[in-house]
């Protein structure tokens, strides 16, 4: 387990409280008949992996923005609860937010597809449900981080074949598994078997790459869907070039995007900054109320 990124988790959410400003609701649709709503580990199969929490804001209508959370740990480990913060941060700003586990990777049989899988799987889910829950059916907006932002991703623009995802959200998130200074850094942290768990590859330094880790690199895959982007310039993990590349290849493709840089960040995006958690949530809450409203 990454400590660090645990304690980055832990100390922000003390301070989101203090940090936010709330964007003036004026709905006229709004159904003050629909009180908040909380429900913890929801089921969406029969894997005991396949759990959800529910936070659904008083007041809700149509419109409402719905934004479903994915978190990170390598692909390998982690748990939904490292992104209750910003559940409840959305909670407290009026927009509907699900907070999903999927499977973790492994090397013996569960890899990126697998997990596509899942998340196709919470999503149908979650549409299913929207009457009685009175939110929206569609148009979701898809947020993750570090690794859970990978997926977002890859998730977004290569297998959101019914455009239920409306916008995507990724933070401190890879977008290319072939570039040479990311697999290097990736070796140099010791989390080669992470990158071989989701890929389903093995890869060895200097030799080709893998076909897998091409089809598990959202960079390949461009869609005009929107997407946010969120990267600390000091990333020891993701190079901020990787981003760069990413983001013309994605105003190549004339799909709308925001590059948000933290210039001091690193791979945890400094979050224990109750400035920086601040300023990122607001990003975040600002483009869901606009492509997912």
């Amino acid at each position: 387990m990454n400590l660090r990124l645990v304690f980055s988790a832990l100390f922000a959410c003390f301070f989101m409280l203090s940090c936010e400003k709330s964007i003036s609701i004026n709905n006229p649709s709004a159904n003050p008949n629909l009180d908040e709503l909380k429900q913890y580990n929801v089921a969406y199969g029969t894997d005991s992996a396949y759990r959800m929490d529910v936070c659904l804001p008083k007041g809700r209508a149509g419109n409402t923005p719905v934004v479903i959370l994915l978190h990170g740990a390598y692909w390998t480990t982690g748990t939904k609860e490292t992104m209750t913060r910003w559940q409840d941060s959305f909670l407290r700003n009026h927009i509907a937010a699900i907070n999903i586990n999927v499977r973790n990777a492994d090397t013996l049989g569960v890899h990126y597809l697998d997990i596509v899988e899942d998340m196709h799987n919470a999503i149908n889910y979650i549409s299913a449900h929207s009457k009685e829950w009175g939110i929206r059916n569609s148009g979701y907006v898809l947020v993750g981080m570090n690794s859970g932002g990978h997926m977002a991703l890859l998730y977004t623009h290569k297998y959101n074949f019914d455009d239920m995802i409306k916008a995507v959200i990724a933070l401190a998130a890879p977008s290319d598994l072939t570039d040479d200074m990311y697999l290097s850094n990736m070796i140099a942290l010791g989390k080669l078997k992470e990158l071989e768990a989701i890929t389903g590859k093995p890869y060895v330094l200097g030799t080709g790459v893998p076909a897998a880790y091409l089809d598990a690199s959202p960079r390949f895959y461009p869609k005009k869907t929107p997407t946010l982007l969120i990267h600390g310039k000091a990333d020891d993990v993701v190079p901020f070039n990787q981003v760069n590349a990413y983001q013309v290849i994605l105003n190549n493709t004339k799909c709308y995007n925001r590059l948000f840089p933290l210039t001091a960040a690193g791979y945890d995006l400094n979050l224990t900054d109750p400035a920086v958690a601040g300023t990122v949530f607001k990003e975040m809450q600002n483009w869901c109320w606009q492509f997912g409203a």
